[in-house]
């Protein structure tokens, strides 16, 4: 990982591991360049099986409301979110640094801010946000929906293949929708993956059980290249995919949720899905490790990462 340095245009690696290549997107306000979270180049490095070139378009992250029983609509998008890396730590296995996130708001008005701690290893990354309730927003708030996701670069996405845990058989990415991908189960699901010769990329997301048993948590994907849904680079849905939550009420208090993502050595395989790599992440990540040396013994922690100290 690399730190965000001064405010060269040029300077825009947010991670790099050994597997992988994630540059994020520069915001320009005032005088001011915020370098954010949303990416807009992903890639899986040469050494690790991939080309090394960027395959997505872009990395969506959109928010619609409706407040007063709709009377009121809302909607953002990936260019009205700000950020910063407040703080870093590198270390041998890993590094870790905290970043704030808010939105760009008209009169120079601030809003408030998401904290998130990004965790970046060889192969993979790991993004704990927490966000706070002060009060139920149910009489103000009728519906809300914060979806996030990624669609594909032309040059490098047609011929690339979708799979999750509900579809291990897979899609191919051509731009048009077929039956099948029209009547995919949109459940949330343990995993996800867009894998080609080119590069591969698997997402994960986790939610406070609290959060997950008041919200409406689902994975759509679409294969669309005449569907419009700006702001695009390149117009169309190509082998779009997003995770969407929807509240209506949500209890007072602290949540978090995780956004994990992972580039395995020589993930593809052109004639099988490599659900083996995924379960062995998947064991992992979910389950504790038990160590014993002699009379010592420790226990690793499953779940979510220890949030970086304020």
């Amino acid at each position: 990982m690399k730190r965000l340095a001064g405010i060269d245009d040029t300077d825009k690696y947010i991670a790099q591991g050994v597997s992988y290549t994630v540059v994020g997107t520069n915001h320009v306000i005032g005088k001011k360049i915020y370098k954010t979270v949303i990416n807009h180049h992903v890639g899986v490095n040469k050494c690790a099986g991939g080309d090394g070139e960027n395959f997505i378009d872009r990395s969506k992250f959109r928010v619609t409301a409706s407040l007063m029983f709709g009377a009121i609509h809302v909607g953002i998008n990936e260019d009205d979110f700000i950020g910063e890396v407040t703080k870093y730590k590198l270390g041998k296995v890993r590094g870790i640094c905290r970043q704030w996130i808010g939105i760009t708001m008209p009169l120079g008005l601030k809003s408030p801010k998401i904290y998130g701690d990004v965790y970046v290893y060889d192969t993979m990354i790991l993004i704990v946000f927490e966000t706070n309730i002060p009060f139920n927003p149910k009489y103000l708030l009728t519906d809300y929906r914060m979806n996030v996701g990624y669609d594909l670069y032309p040059e490098k996405g047609y011929g690339m293949m979708w799979y999750n845990s509900f579809n291990p058989d897979g899609f191919i990415v051509d731009g048009f929708t077929s039956p099948q991908e029209v009547q995919v189960n949109d459940q949330h699901d343990e995993w996800r993956c867009i894998v080609g010769p080119n590069g591969w990329m698997v997402h994960r997301s986790l939610w406070d059980e609290l959060y997950r048993s008041q919200a409406d948590v689902r994975v759509h994907y679409r294969d669309d290249i005449q569907h419009q849904n700006p702001p695009d680079y390149y117009p169309g849905d190509l082998g779009y995919y997003k995770v969407e939550s929807t509240v209506r009420s949500l209890k007072p208090r602290k949540y978090q949720f995780q956004l994990d993502w992972y580039w395995p050595y020589n993930f593809y395989a052109p004639d099988r899905m490599r659900t083996d790599i995924i379960q062995e992440i998947i064991n992992v990540r979910d389950n504790a490790l038990r160590v014993k040396v002699g009379d010592r013994e420790a226990t690793s922690m499953s779940g979510q990462p220890n949030l970086v100290e304020p």
